[in-house]
């Protein structure tokens, strides 16, 4: 059976990521983390279903909605909760990973959904408060309850599967004035790879490397990319920022050139017929911003909405549509946008909004000396209550 599922992160009580995919049926799962507790709750419940484990860090729920993993802060480990098991069942423990380091520091990242009830990821060493990427590739299938690494370490890099679950993107920061990124595409598997193009690594102006965020069209077919100037950080109101299309056969094409701040750079709609980006409004040291739609090759820029630093935050793109969200005004007060149509604000005080599919969202609101955890159907006043955390 489809399921529309949600993933949330939720530490004590305080909302902070999450990653989502949606089918098109009337059951809806969520799961969060609340203290040491994977949550997870499906449409019927009276209570979420409780599974307990130490330093839980990221949970993802399968493509089918029958499998929920959950990855550690610490000592990294992959967990599983399975409609079978009452209790969490350790699907990857910490020394079946590769590492050349101490394995307390290791830990699983980019946890991704696959086709069905499969999984990928990627590893990472932490030893204090920096974050080395491994670079590698592995697969989970949690029916079978079996893993693999598809690409060794170095080989891989920040990926993103395609709509299909057949493709992947892979970015590659490089070393800024070092090393070369590098764009390519691989199959599911990891095989069959193509080095597509590499690009000047990109300044963070900090001990952090670059990734360029890839954006996979609805039909498969290719992969939009913003490659920004390697120094744009340093000069955010007048750098450059390059827009790529990159097909299957390996093909790239350059679209446009825009002008974003490096904290807004763009993000293109599922056809890849719009981006939405962030830049500068007059003099840099007023901090003031634009939000800006545009065309998928930049062209035709149209001014949204502005507002400065802290009181206009970054647009996202609802799946599988041309409707987007972005907050400005007070706390909690969320609008839908859409190219060539007026804003409309979303009912009620709303933190931290996660799109399920086109229509349907998850949030957290205030109430009383509580947090109520809700979702609601655009278009609606009305929404449903989860649970209160």
């Amino acid at each position: 059976m489809p399921y529309r599922i949600l993933t949330l992160f939720i530490a004590i009580v305080l909302l902070v990521s999450s990653g989502i995919r949606a089918n098109d049926d009337n059951t809806l799962v969520v799961a969060w983390l609340e203290n040491d507790h994977l949550m997870i709750w499906r449409t019927g419940d009276e209570s979420p279903t409780q599974y307990t484990e130490a330093n839980l860090w990221q949970p993802v729920i399968s493509s089918d909605g029958q499998f929920v993993v959950v990855s550690t802060a610490t000592s990294g480990a992959l967990w599983l909760a399975a409609p079978t098991d009452a209790d969490l069942i350790e699907l990857i423990p910490n020394q079946a990973l590769f590492t050349t380091d101490d394995p307390k520091y290791l830990r699983i990242d980019h946890l991704q959904r696959g086709a069905n009830n499969t999984f990928y990821f990627t590893t990472s060493n932490h030893p204090s408060h920096y974050t080395f990427y491994n670079h590698d590739l592995w697969s989970v299938d949690a029916a079978a309850r079996t893993f693999k690494q598809l690409l060794p370490s170095q080989q891989a890099g920040l990926f993103n599967l395609s709509p299909d679950n057949q493709h992947i993107a892979i970015i590659q920061s490089g070393g800024y004035d070092k090393v070369d990124g590098q764009v390519t595409l691989a199959d599911n598997n990891g095989q069959n790879s193509q080095d597509i193009m590499n690009f000047p690594a990109v300044s963070t102006a900090s001990d952090y490397d670059f990734y360029p965020q890839s954006f996979w069209e609805s039909d498969s077919t290719a992969f939009n990319l913003a490659l920004p100037e390697k120094d744009l950080v340093y000069n955010d109101d007048t750098a450059m920022t390059t827009l790529w299309r990159f097909g299957l056969d390996g093909s790239k094409t350059q679209r446009g050139t825009i002008q974003a701040t490096f904290f807004g750079l763009p993000q293109w709609s599922g056809d890849g017929k719009y981006i939405l980006y962030l830049r500068h409004k007059g003099e840099i040291t007023a901090n003031q911003f634009e939000l800006v739609v545009a065309s998928g090759d930049g062209a035709n820029p149209t001014v949204y909405a502005s507002g400065a630093a802290g009181n206009i935050g970054l647009p996202q793109w609802l799946p599988n549509s041309q409707q987007f969200i972005y907050s400005q005004g007070e706390l909690g007060d969320y609008w839908l946008g859409q190219p060539d149509h007026p804003a409309q604000s979303l009912p009620g005080k709303i933190f931290n909004p996660h799109f399920v599919d086109s229509t349907t969202y998850v949030y957290t609101t205030t109430a009383k000396d509580a947090f109520e955890l809700r979702y609601a159907e655009i278009g609606t006043a009305s929404s449903t209550l989860i649970t209160t955390v």
